[in-house]
């Protein structure tokens, strides 16, 4: 494994509450951006709402390689983005101007927020959005960008339940993988 001083294990879910006797699912995305093998081990704290002075924890190893086109995917993302978190405006490819939707709403309510999606192009470039898991949906799987348009994509964020939640919106274009990310918090209805 090879040290990097970045998370190659993402979590969309970072806190929240489970029913008594019920299962979740977390799920965990790998999004390297190097070649190489990769373990993380993470400890997960978990208490019983009534007696959060008793708390627990299980420690998890997750593992993951990376082969050489994970590796360019995620490099021609960050060779577009500066430290600031916006990406210059290339003339040869599509682009995102932002790195990240920040959303904050109640729970069961639903805000709605979006990204531009540019195309200086002179021919039309479609483009694919991966799935999106709860509470974040998308209404457009693929997209077609006029020449030297934009197009507007709009993000439904509904909670269902308290907690904080991440997720990695990935974008194929002909050029590469652009990626954004969405995070989600749940405000108190009082």
């Amino acid at each position: 494994p090879i040290r990097v001083p970045y998370s190659a294990f993402c979590v969309e879910m970072v806190s929240g509450l489970t029913p008594i006797g019920s299962r979740e699912r977390i799920p965990i995305t790998f999004y390297p951006k190097h070649v190489g093998d990769f373990t993380q081990c993470w400890t997960f704290i978990y208490c019983r709402s009534s007696l959060k002075s008793l708390k627990h924890s299980h420690r998890v190893i997750f593992e993951g390689s990376a082969t050489t086109c994970s590796a360019r995917s995620a490099s021609a993302l960050s060779s577009h983005t500066t430290s600031t978190g916006t990406s210059h405006r290339p003339k040869d490819r599509v682009f995102i101007r932002i790195k990240n939707l920040d959303f904050s709403t109640a729970i069961n309510s639903c805000q709605s927020l979006s990204f531009k999606l540019g195309n200086p192009l002179k021919i039309a470039s479609k483009v694919k959005m991966s799935a999106l898991l709860p509470p974040f949906y998308l209404k457009y799987k693929e997209v077609l960008v006029e020449a030297g348009h934009s197009a507007r994509i709009p993000i439904k964020y509904k909670p269902t339940m308290f907690g904080e939640f991440r997720e990695f919106l990935q974008i194929d274009t002909d050029h590469g993988v652009l990626q954004l990310e969405l995070k989600g918090t749940v405000t108190d209805p009082k």
